[in-house]
């Protein structure tokens, strides 16, 4: 870490003491910054692909940090609120300690997702969350079940964008997120995105409702 970079995470560690928003938003922004870096070509952004891993990305937060407070529970003598669902597509995971960081409370993924697109947008036309939760149940190890508006495949994704998702989490060290916090940086990161590139999506795609689909399946998965 150079000099200049201790300064600027020093200056947000003291800026966020009564805020923590100001470094969920920072972390928000270096999550967007990198990513751009990597879906910028000579013609353009690929607001697709950074959209898509952004939403898997936040998917996977939730999942991680899931599991991340199970442990934590189960070590305090606690009994778990994760239950483990084995299917002929792998493990997936429900309850309350998921639907927290979910979207269940204030810095779950879809309630701070639907805060920023929203105040970006000017606008409170969002999915039916129940439908949408609903709609992901039946679709929990279903061999055929597909995100992205149906043109991906999770369970031959789930791998290399768990490894970015692990990369991302160690880049953010410097920011010092707590566990809620991680959930929120990614998801904030999503919410800025979508709310830039949804008019760039095809007029016969639901954005907001595709992004919220694949969250909710990947943060259901195992990782």
């Amino acid at each position: 870490m150079t000099k200049e970079e201790k300064k600027y995470f020093e200056k947000i560690e003291r800026d966020s003491q009564n805020n923590p928003m100001i470094r969920i938003k920072a972390a928000a922004d270096f999550i967007n910054g990198d990513l751009l870096k990597a879906f910028t070509t000579p013609r353009g952004i690929n607001a697709d692909g950074m959209s898509y891993i952004l939403s898997a990305l936040t998917g996977f937060a939730v999942a991680d940090i899931a599991k991340k407070e199970e442990v934590d529970m189960i070590l305090s003598g606690a009994a778990s609120s994760r239950n483990r669902l084995g299917t002929d597509m792998g493990y997936f995971y429900i309850g309350d300690v998921v639907d927290k960081h979910l979207y269940n409370s204030p810095l779950s993924a879809i309630c701070v997702f639907e805060y920023i697109y929203t105040q970006k947008k000017n606008e409170k036309n969002l999915p039916d969350l129940n439908l949408l939760l609903s709609n992901n149940a039946k679709m929990i190890g279903n061999p055929e079940a597909k995100v992205w508006a149906g043109s991906k495949n999770p369970y031959q994704e789930i791998k290399p964008a768990y490894q970015t998702y692990k990369s991302f989490k160690a880049k953010l060290e410097p920011f010092k997120l707590k566990d809620a916090e991680v959930v929120a940086a990614f998801a904030m990161a999503l919410g800025f995105a979508v709310a830039n590139f949804e008019t760039v999506f095809p007029k016969n795609l639901n954005c907001v409702e595709m992004v919220l689909s694949t969250v909710i399946f990947y943060s259901h998965m195992e990782v």
